[in-house]
């Protein structure tokens, strides 16, 4: 047994378990986990969903959960019998002690084919992107440069769209603050743009073209609230042309539209009108977390145009005090529950804002319940 061991500490095949990461928490996997799931019901593509299912088994396993990690490995080797896989499955096979099986998987580990171990490092990659976080995302991204342009076909433009996502995550105010980078926001924005737009103009995927249009519009958004105006740097290209593409080739899907309706929720009141519409029908079609969320956003948004007032101000600070009773007011704490019990509590930027808007309403006890207090 301690020879196998020591063999399983030395598997050089790229997998999930090669990976070290500091300072990970318990309840992060827990909230990963959560999500992950969820977006295995909306994939962009059947590679993604092996994606989504080796790192779920590496999250579970993390969690000390070995046989659900095994039972996502499983469905993945069903689907998929990558380097990453395989990896995996040595790693929690060996955890439980069934040492005949580990050494039959080991038998898997030839050397490996360049392409291989290409995409056992894009899926690292992927991994580096959900953990998030700016030294995770700079670690996607150096990664996803390293092995870019040996993939081919889908997992090539699967990859050119993470990478986009990766530099994009890296263009938000709380993830900037942290990046030691001497990057320049314009040329993270460029660089996102490249991807993306490679991606929509060669890929042939309609989802995986929709979802980064989806893309573009959250980049641009996120530009324009760091640099004051970024038109500069999309070639007359408005937002709203942005939206229009996105929606006109990705109408159907929901994280399309869970993207499109939270960035017009943060526009004028006919934007934030149409978002909530956006936002109705994706979840119409799949439930997420994210979009009950941004619905609730949506709501509070709407009763502060049509009362010129913002409701989440302290309760003492509001001019016009709102009703609690105000329908739209109600639709939104609804959907905040509703957001973080689907997250399994887990969403915790739902549990501020519900937090904040008991307060404004001037309920302090059900305020302090969710920790805002």
């Amino acid at each position: 047994m301690s020879a196998i061991k020591s063999s399983v500490a030395k598997v050089s095949p790229p997998c999930l378990f090669n990976m070290t990461f500091s300072e990970v928490q318990s309840n992060r996997y827990r909230e990963l986990s959560h999500k992950l799931k969820e977006d295995l019901k909306q994939e962009a593509h059947a590679e993604e969903t092996v994606w989504l299912l080796d790192h779920l088994t590496w999250v579970h396993f993390k969690l000390m959960n070995y046989d659900e990690a095994l039972q996502f490995n499983n469905e993945s080797l069903t689907k998929n019998l990558s380097l990453v896989c395989i990896g995996n499955k040595i790693h929690v096979l060996n955890k439980l002690g069934r040492e005949i099986e580990t050494d039959q998987y080991m038998q898997f580990l030839a050397t490996p084919s360049e392409n291989d171990t290409a995409l056992a490092k894009a899926q690292q990659a992927y991994s580096c992107l959900r953990l998030g976080g700016a030294k995770n995302l700079q670690r996607a991204i150096d990664n996803f440069e390293d092995i870019i342009e040996k993939l081919h076909g889908s997992y090539r433009f699967l990859s050119l769209f993470y990478l986009g996502l990766s530099y994009r995550r890296l263009v938000h105010p709380n993830t900037l603050s942290c990046t030691q980078c001497c990057v320049s926001i314009e040329d993270y924005v460029k660089s996102a743009q490249h991807c993306f737009y490679e991606v929509i103009e060669k890929s042939g995927h309609p989802v995986l073209v929709a979802r980064a249009y989806s893309e573009l519009v959250v980049l641009y958004h996120d530009a324009s609230s760091i640099l004051g105006k970024s038109d500069y740097l999309w070639n007359d290209q408005s937002i709203e042309t942005l939206i229009d593409k996105a929606l006109t080739t990705g109408g159907q899907d929901a994280k399309v539209l869970t993207a499109c309706g939270r960035i017009l929720c943060l526009g004028n009141e006919d934007n934030v009108r149409k978002g909530i519409d956006l936002l109705t029908k994706a979840l119409q079609l799949k439930e997420s977390t994210t979009a009950y969320h941004n619905l609730a956003v949506g709501y509070i948004q709407l009763v502060k145009h049509e009362r010129h007032t913002d409701v989440c101000q302290e309760a003492a600070k509001v001019t016009d005090k709102v009703d609690a009773e105000d329908a739209m007011i109600n639709k939104a704490i609804e959907n905040l529950k509703t957001a973080i019990k689907i997250s399994d509590n887990y969403n915790l930027p739902a549990t501020f804002d519900l937090g904040k808007l008991y307060k404004s309403l001037g309920n302090v006890k059900e305020a302090s319940v969710t920790n805002y207090c």
